[in-house]
């Protein structure tokens, strides 16, 4: 029997039920009881929905008093990044910088390379009757991951970027430069442009494994992404119009799903370690390749839409990559063909798997056409490209009378 200020609560067993009875010694205590429950329920209620804080930023402000407000915003990012590393101090509370559109540099008093904190949220507001309608982040500090790089944000885990077009600039020295690095972190990056001409729009080293959704890569950045490491992101619903798209190296293993391709050289590259999982994509009008396959990567290739390129799929320079196209234990093929010159280019000695696929030409003999293997090179292993998802005879046996 427990006692709550006169208040009797007693559990007794019948069966395999417990039986509660609650009885009142006097009005009193009863209500109090009451009462201090729905404080306890409102208390929890009240954590349960938090509000996030709000911080403001707007560099065209004039006469800010810089506090935050919508109303007094502060004039740059890295105050309110600095503001918010002292409110995540003594406050749980999620943080929300909202930035208004402007252009976002050092010569607009930006310290960087802007360094994200968990918790904290970016994000972008756009507005389609302003002179720039989105706000735009330019710059960049020296950042070593084992080379130089020069950093516009540096992003954190259990937080995001949303709504911002990004321009990647070389320091002044040359060093490349990178919009947003996630260096063993991971964070959300989604409905942001990424724009430039250097290095790549994102880079992701360690054991990061971002969410990199609904971007748009553009502009004459080398890449629009680069990973390292043992970095696994998700990639998905993004779209490719840079010199190349993603970069695979080291022993990163992303998950490349549903995205779009058209890059003035290379979709994607796999090299190294890699071992990309490249599903649903559609790889369309590269330049040169859509896939290419290089050194010891593992790529496994899946249910792409992959035409108008070049060479639909380049695999060379190394001799232990083992791409698994369709049919290899990993890969149900799926992918659809239709190139300019090859659909696969095989320069390696191993034979390549890439079963159940539908080619160039719907004619069953004459698909070997285009694919460049032991036919065309002794030094080349074989494409086995049999179980086409569809093909016909296009040439009917004449019977000779």
């Amino acid at each position: 029997e427990d006692n709550f200020e006169g208040l009797f609560i007693r559990k007794h067993e019948k069966g395999k039920k417990t039986m509660i009875q609650i009885g009142r010694k006097n009005l009193l205590s009863a209500v109090k009881f009451v009462a201090w429950v729905a404080f306890c329920l409102a208390s929890m209620s009240s954590i349960a929905v938090a509000k996030p804080i709000y911080l403001h930023v707007n560099n065209f402000a004039i006469r800010s008093a810089e506090l935050g407000t919508s109303s007094d915003p502060y004039l740059t990012i890295t105050a309110a990044l600095n503001r918010a590393s002292k409110l995540r101090l003594f406050a749980r509370d999620r943080i929300i910088i909202r930035v208004q559109p402007g252009f976002y540099s050092a010569a607009n008093g930006e310290g960087f390379p802007l360094c994200m904190l968990s918790g904290v949220d970016l994000e972008g507001v756009s507005n389609d009757l302003a002179l720039i309608p989105v706000p735009i982040i330019q710059g960049g500090g020296i950042y070593d991951i084992g080379t130089e790089r020069y950093i516009a944000v540096i992003a954190a885990g259990n937080a995001s970027i949303t709504g911002f077009t990004f321009r990647a600039i070389d320091g002044p020295d040359g060093t490349p430069g990178t919009s947003i690095l996630c260096d063993d972190t991971s964070p959300n990056i989604e409905r942001n442009r990424f724009e430039g001409n250097s290095h790549a729009g994102i880079t992701v080293t360690g054991a990061a494994h971002p969410a990199i959704q609904e971007n748009v890569f553009s502009g004459t950045n080398n890449w629009g992404m680069t990973l390292y490491g043992e970095s696994y992101p998700q990639i998905r619903y993004n779209e490719f119009y840079s010199k190349n798209g993603v970069d695979c190296s080291d022993n990163s293993y992303p998950n490349i799903d549903d995205n779009t391709f058209s890059c003035e050289s290379t979709g994607i590259s796999a090299k190294g370690d890699s071992n990309p999982t490249i599903t649903n994509n559609v790889l369309a009008e590269n330049g040169d390749y859509g896939i290419i396959v290089r050194m010891n990567s593992t790529p496994m290739i899946e249910n792409n839409d992959i035409s108008n390129n070049h060479t639909g799929i380049y695999i060379g320079g190394g001799s232990m990559q083992n791409p698994d196209i369709g049919g290899g234990g990993r890969s149900d093929g799926g992918n659809l063909f239709n190139n300019n010159t090859w659909d696969i280019e095989n320069h390696i000695t191993t034979t390549i798997m890439a079963r159940y696929n539908q080619w160039s030409t719907y004619c069953c003999e004459y698909i070997d056409n285009y694919i460049f293997d032991d036919d065309e090179n002794d030094l080349s292993g074989e494409v086995d490209y049999s179980d086409p998802s569809f093909c016909i005879r296009c040439m009917m046996a004449v019977k000779r009378f």
